[in-house]
């Protein structure tokens, strides 16, 4: 169930974003469920809120002068805690950060381009809702993931779930 919100300085044109949502959709949905699906596509979104370079600020400034020319890019990819191991998330970033490059029309520089980053949201289980009701990540797994579900990933999340239980039950949290 990823979702992802992409806030760009520069207003992008609709065919740079049609592209950028279907590869960006490609690719979160492999990266969180190892095939890309109708399933999974179903619950994908991917949002651009635009902010005028007049609403945002770096270091201060309504200029690119701490980008280093490099574009000014934000995204939030939310997905369930647990799902995104070391590898998923090193993919993650350097997947996306690749895609906006391409769109926004700027390259790697060595020592530049601040200007682009990825927050990976993670929530933990039964915080997403769906339905109107609390969707636990197993539901959502069941929903999204190919059949059977890989026996490897679904031992983390139960021992995520259940280790952090045992922290609620002991020391009362998290909450």
């Amino acid at each position: 169930m990823p979702m992802l919100e992409v806030y760009t300085r520069k207003k992008l044109d609709e065919a740079t974003k049609r592209s950028l949502a279907e590869d960006l959709t490609r690719a979160v949905v492999e990266i969180e469920t190892d095939e890309d699906s109708e399933r999974a596509r179903r619950s994908t979104w991917v949002l651009f809120p635009h902010l005028d370079a007049g609403d945002w600020a770096v270091g201060g400034r309504f200029d690119d002068r701490y980008a280093d020319g490099q574009g000014v890019a934000l995204v939030r990819f939310s997905v369930f805690e647990g799902v995104l191991d070391p590898q998923r998330v090193e993919r993650t970033v350097k997947d996306i950060t690749s895609m906006l490059r391409a769109a926004l029309g700027t390259q790697d520089s060595e020592g530049r381009g601040n200007g682009i980053w990825i927050q990976i949201l993670e929530y933990p289980d039964g915080r997403w809702g769906s339905r109107g009701a609390p969707q636990s990540v197993h539901d959502v797994a069941r929903l999204l993931w190919k059949s059977p579900l890989d026996p490897r990933r679904t031992a983390t999340l139960d021992a995520l779930v259940t280790a952090k239980k045992k922290l609620k039950e002991y020391f009362g949290f998290p909450h």
